[in-house]
């Protein structure tokens, strides 16, 4: 017995390749994606967070500032969790090197 292909309009691939970038470029997908990386350095998964946002430009075309403005409002809660990390990473590296002054008060002891 043959086998026949399945075929596919040219509206009904298109509609597929839609849905299949939406689903890839979406906001749930983005965070999917920085998260997959929580093993890896901060700097990495802001890395990733980026590429996507400007890799989906290239698919769905921010036309203009209000567009980039509606695409990271979208993804406000991905930015929002990258940037707290930044802070606290950043925070608890002062918290734990010693002051310029302290170090220059014990060098003449």
């Amino acid at each position: 017995m043959a086998h026949t292909p399945l075929k596919m309009t040219v509206e009904e691939a298109h509609a597929e390749v839609k849905y299949g970038w939406a689903q890839t470029y979406s906001p749930e997908a983005i965070a999917q994606a920085v998260s997959s990386f929580s093993h890896k350095p901060l700097a990495y998964r802001i890395n990733i967070l980026v590429a996507r946002l400007c890799f989906r430009g290239i698919y769905f075309p921010q036309m203009g500032p209000m567009a980039w403005v509606r695409v990271i409002g979208e993804n406000a809660q991905t930015i929002g969790d990258i940037v707290k990390e930044g802070f606290r990473d950043w925070f608890s590296g002062m918290c734990k090197q010693p002051s310029h002054s302290a170090t220059v008060g014990t060098l003449g002891n």
